[in-house]
């Protein structure tokens, strides 16, 4: 089960020092590599040079050299394993020319100072190390992970995109300082599901160039696939932005591909995700192709009935949902097991006979919810040394998530 952690503005102090470092340059790195590692393999465990107590795993393309840049990616996984989304994405780091290094100390519940250490030593490693392009610097992150990739890019300065998975942006109040574009995805049996839709809708008043992707998945680090699509979303928000030279065929290509999963779409029931296809489409081609046909779909779209019913429907889902997790929250040490049995065992009924899927998915984001909190609860009333409300926690966590609760004992 991944954890969430808050944050503290004591961090940009030192994202502050990195930008001063690093900020806007649109120069190409001067620095050259004085190590030699082995290419197209993910290394785990790779030492920073001026911090040897931060580490990460790393992986080059197979014809990596010096005497050219490539884009890089800086990834965190919210348990520390920097060497994980390296081997699930590594293939495509390949296929599209590009460095990848995984934190492998980055991780939920560290204090804020060690954050700042690590995020520190991996720019610093970064910028001495390898044969970056500055003008493509971009953060990957997965739940917590998620946060601190979108809070580095908020308030460094040089991060030109952020691939956030399974959570938003982190709970800071000040607004950030920087721009960049931004893709994220989520299941849609993912607690943090309507977190995404929120942040979405919140991008788009504040004129972010984002997309947004849904997939039939839990609260996970997404498949391959799926994280293709960011990668040709960095290629085009790449061109865009003139970073690099602009390539028809790559973007025909793309054309086509968005073409025709929007006739696929075009007639189904699910007008929210046709709506939110459509708006992807724009994003992606924007100033690199005709995107008219797009806008004036969308338009009639946005007038169609069964589309504004199934907006309104899902608006009221998302905020019966978010308001039943806070309830979850409140009432966790004030009702007992056979209360908590009863609710569980009604999230399973409807789960398995609701007519309604919307609802049935929500009841399995909530029971998901229900067991991040007694995985939660449970560690931190552990370490506490409260074991009367540890062991409740974990009778809990066996009811609603047996697995998981399994692993934790």
């Amino acid at each position: 089960m991944k954890k969430r952690s808050g944050f503290s503005f004591l961090l940009l102090i030192v994202l502050g020092i990195v930008s001063c470092a690093n900020g806007h340059s649109s120069g190409k790195k001067q620095n050259e590599p004085n190590r030699a590692f082995e290419t197209g393999k993910v290394i785990p465990k790779v030492f920073c040079q001026k911090d040897p107590s931060t580490t990460y795993a790393l992986y080059l393309p197979k014809k990596y050299s010096s005497s050219r840049t490539y884009p890089v990616i800086l990834a965190f996984d919210p348990h520390g394993s920097g060497n994980l989304p390296l081997e699930l994405y590594h293939g495509l780091a390949e296929k599209y020319g590009y460095i990848m290094i995984g934190s492998n100390e980055s991780k939920n519940g560290i204090p804020v100072s060690e954050s700042d250490r690590i995020i520190f030593s991996l720019f610093e490693e970064m910028n001495l190390g390898f044969s970056v392009d500055t003008n493509r610097i971009y953060t990957l992150g997965f739940s917590g992970g998620s946060r601190i990739a979108s809070l580095i890019a908020l308030f460094h300065g040089g991060v030109a995109g952020v691939i956030g998975c399974g959570a938003g942006f982190p709970g800071i109040d000040q607004p950030g300082k920087y721009r960049f574009d931004y893709i994220g995805f989520a299941g849609t049996y993912d607690f943090n599901m309507h977190e995404l839709i929120g942040l979405d809708q919140q991008l788009d008043q504040q004129a972010f160039n984002h997309a947004l992707f849904l997939f039939d998945g839990i609260h996970e680090w997404p498949s391959a696939s799926l994280i293709e699509k960011a990668f040709k979303w960095n290629e085009c928000c790449a061109m865009r932005r003139n970073s690099i030279p602009k390539d028809d065929h790559f973007i025909n290509a793309e054309k086509q591909r968005i073409d025709s999963l929007l006739t696929i779409e075009k007639n189904s029931v699910d007008k929210i995700g046709y709506h939110r296809s459509l708006k992807n489409a724009i994003s992606f081609m924007k100033d690199l192709s005709e995107t008219d046909s797009y806008k004036k779909t969308l338009t009639d779209l946005e007038k169609n009935p069964g589309y504004k019913q199934q907006s309104r429907a899902q608006q009221n889902l998302l905020e019966k949902e978010s308001k039943e997790q806070q309830e979850l929250n409140d009432d966790f040490f004030f009702k007992d097991l056979d209360w908590w049995k009863s609710r569980i065992a009604g999230y399973d009924k409807r789960i398995s006979s609701s007519k309604n899927p919307e609802d049935a998915r929500m009841c399995r984001r909530l029971k998901s919810y229900l067991s991040l909190m007694c995985y939660m609860n449970y560690t931190r009333l552990q370490n506490k040394g409260d074991v009367e409300k540890a062991k409740f926690a974990m009778q809990v966590y066996e009811v609603v998530d047996p697995e998981n609760a399994a692993k934790t004992k």
